[in-house]
């Protein structure tokens, strides 16, 4: 086995350092990117939260070396994305506002009954109550 030349490793060596300078900073903008696109909308968080999913499941059938690392960091900034814009939060609020809008069609329609409520505030379950 002979050994590398001086001038090869130097070479490979900045090369790497290169590489290594534009992938950390492709993730630094794609990272600053996703929040602020996370922020603009529902639909847009909701929107990137589904191809997140849908990578992550993909990477999960991969089988390359590294898979399991990448399906780590993907996965750690779908849920950073998450927990900083209250997607469970935002997904209640649509659901409620399809829910309402939705019951007003029907009450447009003459056939139905709309039920004017807060459903933002959490009350505590009554004593007994079973489980949704």
């Amino acid at each position: 086995m002979s050994t590398p030349e001086p001038a090869n490793v130097n070479a490979l060596q900045a090369r790497l350092s290169a590489l290594e300078i534009d992938l950390r900073s492709a993730l630094a903008i794609s990272s600053a990117l996703l929040q602020g696109l996370t922020a603009t909308s529902r639909k847009t968080h909701h929107a990137i939260d589904l191809a997140l999913d849908e990578a992550l499941r993909a990477i999960a059938t991969e089988e390359r070396h590294g898979s399991a690392a990448v399906h780590a960091i993907v996965s750690e900034t779908r849920e950073k994305l998450r927990a900083e814009t209250g997607i469970q939060e935002r997904m209640a609020r649509d659901l409620e506002r399809l829910i309402i809008d939705k019951a007003s069609a029907i009450q447009g329609d003459g056939g139905g009954v709309v039920i004017a409520r807060d459903f933002t505030a959490r009350r505590p379950r009554p004593p007994g109550a079973s489980p949704v």
